[in-house]
């Protein structure tokens, strides 16, 4: 199988090659993308758990609290830690990007809207029960699963957004000054957003999320990657192979079964 057409390869991409600038506020999209220093980190580990959930009709709070249990070496906040470990202190009604960031699964694998918005509630109600938080994660997976089936930015931002339309446009130079560190669904979802709207190709949606700086760089990179994959539908050969490559063997098996069977399912809607 071509990985440089793998969709769910996209959101992994932007978590691994994003990693490398958490923190560091960088304001160009003249950088290296293969940096040494880039990893997966928690959205790849949910972003797993979940597309194995659906592929295989597991239990989607169970299959999140096995993945990030098993890859403890990967850095969660300290709420996040809570819920794994079962503490009454947990706060359901955060408004961290940990549901959004591994949504992208739910709009690969939709029948349609009606069971998009059940299969991403029940995985954001994993977690989280805000419900800011449900908003922008069902609208993430709302919009990789139209691009899924080929309806263009503007129809997307027509249907998601109506008369908010007017805050999903602007360049990417009148964006970055105002990017400050907050990881937020909101944050995630707008910058990320935003990153793809104005981008000509996945490595250009990779860049821009990247240049929004504001520190959690990897959230933002994993919506624009999910979006721009779901759009243009391909990335450079060189970014999937550096990709893969940082990954384990469980994560690579179930990102080739999982385009499988999510392009079956595309074949059937059409």
């Amino acid at each position: 199988m071509d990985l440089a057409n793998n969709v769910l390869l996209g959101c992994i991409a932007g978590d691994v090659i994003g990693s490398a600038f958490d923190y560091t506020n960088l304001k160009t999209t003249s950088f290296n993308l293969f940096s040494k220093n880039a990893k997966f980190s928690r959205a790849t580990v949910m972003t797993m758990a979940v597309a194995d959930a659906l592929m295989n009709g597991k239990d989607l709070e169970e299959n999140i609290w096995d993945f990030t249990t098993r890859y403890n070496r990967v850095k969660y906040n300290e709420n996040f830690v809570k819920w794994l470990l079962k503490d009454e202190t947990y706060i359901e009604f955060a408004d961290d990007n940990y549901s959004l960031v591994r949504i992208a699964p739910v709009g690969l694998f939709a029948n349609n809207l009606k069971d998009l918005e059940r299969k991403s509630r029940r995985s954001v109600l994993a977690t989280h029960v805000s419900s800011s938080v449900m908003f922008y994660a069902q609208n993430l997976a709302k919009a990789i699963y139209l691009f899924h089936l080929d309806y263009t930015k503007e129809y997307v931002a027509d249907y998601l957004f109506k008369n908010h339309k007017n805050d999903f446009i602007g360049t990417m130079e009148n964006i970055r000054p105002g990017s400050l560190f907050y990881p937020s669904a909101e944050f995630s979802f707008y910058y990320g957003y935003m990153s793809f709207y104005n981008s000509i190709d996945f490595e250009d949606a990779i860049r821009n999320a990247i240049s929004c700086g504001g520190g959690d760089s990897s959230s933002v990179a994993t919506v624009a990657g999910a979006l721009a994959m779901s759009y243009y539908g391909n990335m450079p050969q060189e970014i999937a192979e550096f990709v893969m490559i940082k990954l384990p063997n469980e994560f690579a098996e179930l990102i080739i079964q999982f385009q499988e069977k999510s392009n079956k399912r595309k074949e059937v809607l059409f």
